[in-house]
């Protein structure tokens, strides 16, 4: 696993983490769901330029 790789675990746990404590639509649990689209938009063009 890649460190990128392991950044979106990371990132994904804690939205799932953040979205029982706080809910979906709290500010804490969007702004992390918004990064986590930021890390897998990443992979998802790493992929591409590697295939």
């Amino acid at each position: 696993m890649n460190k990128l790789e392991e950044e979106i675990e990371h990132s994904r746990k804690k939205l799932l983490e953040l979205a029982a404590l706080y809910g979906l639509a709290s500010e804490e649990t969007i702004t992390c769901s918004q990064y986590l689209d930021q890390l897998l938009n990443s992979f998802i063009v790493q992929k591409k330029l590697n295939s």
